[in-house]
């Protein structure tokens, strides 16, 4: 049974809320990429997968080399400049079109992964520090738990608003609006993490 007294630690909290931001972003993409590319852009499943294919080997890349940064900078320098990819790339994402070419698709993806990468790693590690020794197993499994609770929430969420314009061009860029806007928030959280996260004893 979960111990809830890691809600107690604020630190802890705070790291996982935009943890939990970012995996309701993260998600989506994974979903409405496809649907974007397959349906808007009128290419093949294996020409999405083909697309969609250096965003997520960049982010497997990435992580384990921020997780090692982290040690260095700390968590708040991450945090920051992951958001502010994530909310670049979703704004320009929001601008594809029908038109839009796969270079600018596979680019914009890269770059939403990367901003994914800089806060996952460093900011579950950040998350852990901030907790006694005692409550790590608990504060792991409240964090697994409530970010893929939150990336199920993200990806019904995002979905059903995309596929209520009977355009799905149009319910694409809507859906990405509302993202950034949500990105937003989390670089509004993210600025306001402490510059380090030393661990609790």
């Amino acid at each position: 049974m979960l111990d809830m007294s890691v809600l107690r630690v604020k630190r802890f909290v705070h790291a996982c809320v935009i943890i939990m931001v970012m995996f309701m972003i993260f998600n989506a993409p994974m979903t409405l990429m496809p649907i974007y590319i397959q349906n808007v852009r009128g290419l093949t499943a294996f020409q999405s997968g083909l697309i969609l294919l250096p965003g997520g080997f960049l982010m497997g890349l990435l992580a384990p080399i921020t997780g090692r940064l982290f040690d260095r900078f700390g968590g708040k320098i991450f945090a920051v400049s992951g958001m502010l990819l994530i909310v670049l790339s979703s704004w320009l994402i929001a601008g594809l079109t029908s038109r839009s070419s796969v270079i600018e698709i596979t680019v914009l993806f890269m770059l939403l992964m990367t901003g994914n990468a800089f806060i996952l790693t460093p900011l579950t590690t950040s998350a852990m520090n901030a907790l006694p020794t005692e409550l790590i197993p608990h504060g792991s499994a409240m964090n697994s738990t409530t970010r893929q609770l939150f990336a199920a929430i993200g990806a019904a969420l995002f979905v059903s608003l995309m596929g209520a314009n009977t355009n799905l061009g149009d319910g694409f860029q809507l859906t990405y609006q509302a993202i950034t806007g949500l990105s937003i928030l989390g670089l509004v959280l993210a600025t306001l993490l402490p510059k380090e996260l030393k661990k609790e004893v």
